[in-house]
């Protein structure tokens, strides 16, 4: 097989033998791929820069298997500069990929997701948070784990003014007033938001992540992520993070 042009981002790359690299590409068409760039490190090779996370690409590749040979890539648009949290935020969006989809299936959904997302995020002019939360949203329902926010376990309607907790095999069910529950509790107000695509108020982006992060975790098993710990690090102190922050020019909460 040979394919030309295909629209792609790095997710990873690591360096194989003296002078090459494999690196886990996102297609729209081909999904995850997992390419050999042979002499991709070599000093003076031409398009050496491109193969970086966070640059939109245009590759090309042949081979046949899981690995295949990378035999073009070129930029097709300006080197997209994350830091800080900025950065923390690309690497979860990377991860998040690696992690729950497979390689050689096509998502074309969650890659226009990842492109909003990566541009949202660069830009600076939207909430990170909301961002994050949105492609969450987008990679779950797309992989068939979407969250159910329409109605409770039991099937009622949910109602901005109760509180349910979350059961990521089942969906919401409905605490009742005044009992006591063994695990988190979300607002109503704040599921119904996150279904409808609002996620405009603080207490509701609060709610989301954590109700995210629930999910996400019984889907990996319970199988931490490393840039959820790059990101806590750079949150929580630290000379690293703090050098971090300044470069973002301003605080975010982060994944």
């Amino acid at each position: 097989m040979r394919v030309e042009g295909e629209p792609a981002y790095i997710l990873h790359r690591r360096a194989y033998r003296n002078t090459s690299l494999i690196v886990d590409a996102f297609t729209p068409k081909f999904g995850r791929v997992a390419l050999v760039g042979r002499g991709a490190r070599a000093r003076g090779r031409s398009g050496n820069v491109a193969l970086e996370p966070f640059v939109p690409l245009l590759i090309g590749w042949s081979g046949r298997g899981e690995m295949n040979t990378l035999t073009s890539a070129e930029a097709s648009a300006g080197l997209t500069l994350l830091r800080g949290i900025e950065l923390a935020a690309g690497l979860y969006l990377n991860e998040l990929i690696l992690r729950l989809l497979p390689v050689g299936v096509a998502h074309p959904g969650v890659f226009g997701a990842y492109v909003t997302a990566i541009v949202s995020v660069s830009s600076g002019d939207h909430s990170l948070e909301a961002t994050l939360r949105r492609f969450e949203w987008v990679l779950l329902d797309d992989i068939g784990l979407g969250l159910i926010l329409d109605r409770d376990s039991e099937g009622q309607v949910l109602e901005a003014r109760a509180h349910y907790a979350y059961e990521p095999a089942s969906g919401p069910l409905r605490v009742p007033s005044g009992s006591a529950h063994d695990g988190p509790t979300f607002a109503g107000a704040s599921l119904i938001a996150f279904r409808d695509g609002r996620l405009y108020d603080g207490a509701a982006l609060r709610d989301c992540k954590r109700l995210t992060r629930r999910v996400l975790d019984y889907h990996l098993d319970g199988r931490p992520m490393r840039s959820r710990d790059f990101l806590r690090t750079m949150v929580n102190g630290g000379k690293q993070g703090a050098r971090s922050l300044k470069g973002a020019g301003r605080r975010r909460e982060g994944t």
